[in-house]
């Protein structure tokens, strides 16, 4: 009896460490395999999301959880990508927004602002219109001329006009100042500079017998200029332009009309000033449609 029972406690005994032996066995084989699989899905998805952003479909791994879907949960992993790929989208924009605005501001406000007031602009899709910047001005009878003389007059040719009109008749001023004859410039950039003057000569009563030929050929024998000079720091005035006419009235003509135009495009910079001085200035008609002088922007 003794000798039977304890055959039998060995054989429950072996019984239960095999069965333990065989759950731990069981365990460690489904925890490799959980494992395993779980690498493989991360895998998956990261080749997936990669292959969303590059615009292909989503990779399908191994195991039943990366099946092949069906058509009635295609449209929601489609939505799942699309949000993926515009959440990346949406970010990249507003770091390289920032970025630009950054650099804008660091490199355009500084350097416009020398020139204008920037205004403050706003995120909008209408961009605001630039101004015109353009000027004419025209004869005043009541014009003055820069007398001779004087250190500035000497390192000028001619006089200087110093009148012209600027508010009434033809004359405007878009962006543009006057003063004292000369138009000041608002913006640095290329101008189409014009100007014209109108020469008029009288001949006097007591003119007809009292002149000798040479002083009557003098007289009547005049080299009309025209200058336009631009005046900057520097100075000197720097001469951007001259017209010249050489007239030979006729004896018996009670009067005689010789006009001067010139024009040309130059590089000004922000508070450049330009001015007309003439030579003979007794003889200049500044009648309204006859002299006149201006700019404008061209770009």
């Amino acid at each position: 009896m003794g000798v039977s029972s304890s055959v039998s406690l060995q054989r429950v005994g072996c019984c239960l460490l095999a069965f333990f032996l065989f759950q731990c066995l069981c365990v460690s084989l489904t925890f490799l395999y959980l494992n395993q699989e779980l690498k493989q899905i991360q895998k998956a998805y990261s080749q997936s999301s990669v292959a969303c952003l590059m615009g292909d479909g989503l990779v399908s791994g191994p195991g039943d959880a990366l099946e092949v879907l069906d058509s009635v949960n295609a449209p929601r992993r489609e939505d799942a990508c699309w949000q993926f790929k515009t959440q990346i989208q949406k970010l990249t924009e507003q770091i390289l927004s920032n970025r630009y605005e950054q650099d804008m501001s660091m490199a355009v406000k500084g350097e416009i602002s020398r020139f204008l007031d920037y205004p403050t602009q706003t995120h909008t899709d209408v961009r605001p219109s630039s101004p015109k910047v353009a000027a004419h001005v025209t004869g005043d009878y009541k014009g003055e001329f820069e007398p001779t003389g004087g250190r500035t007059v000497r390192e000028l040719h001619g006089q200087k006009i110093k009148t012209w009109e600027s508010q009434r008749g033809l004359a405007f001023l878009y962006s543009v100042e006057y003063e004292a004859g000369e138009l000041i410039i608002p913006r640095t950039g290329l101008y189409y500079i014009y100007g014209q003057t109108y020469f008029r000569y009288r001949e006097a009563e007591s003119d007809d017998d009292s002149q000798s030929g040479d002083s009557y050929r003098t007289s009547r024998n005049k080299q009309m200029v025209q200058y336009i000079y631009k005046k900057i720091n520097y100075p000197v005035p720097i001469l951007l332009m001259k017209n010249a006419r050489t007239t030979c009235w006729a004896k018996d003509s009670e009067y005689g009309l010789y006009s001067i135009y010139q024009g040309g495009v130059f590089e000004l910079k922000y508070r450049d000033r330009i001015f007309v001085t003439v030579s003979n200035a007794s003889l200049i008609d500044m009648d309204g449609e006859s002299s006149y002088f201006g700019a404008f922007l061209i770009s």
